[in-house]
């Protein structure tokens, strides 16, 4: 029983090193969002996407989550999706076996 409970801290200590060395690693590591330099601005400067020290998307792009398209999309999907039969019989890949063809009237 103590080697059990010994095995748990030790691998619960691991997994808590491992979390605050993950944690420490991305918040201090300038490619995954240090802040940029002096240098970096000034060629951010010159972006055509690059206005009043933000860059902004060259096409607006909504992010599609609003409830009445979800439920829209969705009721396509489960109730009145068109055309799901498809147009001529898909024949499907046996191995080893000889492949019967049944006529879809």
């Amino acid at each position: 029983m103590k080697r059990a409970k010994k095995m748990v801290l030790y691998l619960f200590g691991f997994l808590l090193l491992l979390c605050v060395g993950i944690t420490l690693f991305i918040n201090l590591d300038p490619a995954f969002g240090g802040n940029p330099t002096k240098e970096q601005k000034e060629t951010y400067k010159h972006f055509e996407n690059y206005v009043n020290g933000k860059f902004v998307n060259e096409v607006p792009t909504g992010l599609g989550i609003s409830s009445s398209d979800s439920l829209s999309t969705n009721k396509d999907i489960i109730v009145d999706a068109k055309d799901r039969n498809p147009v001529i019989f898909l024949f499907p890949r046996l191995i080893g076996t000889k492949l019967k063809v049944k006529k879809i009237v």
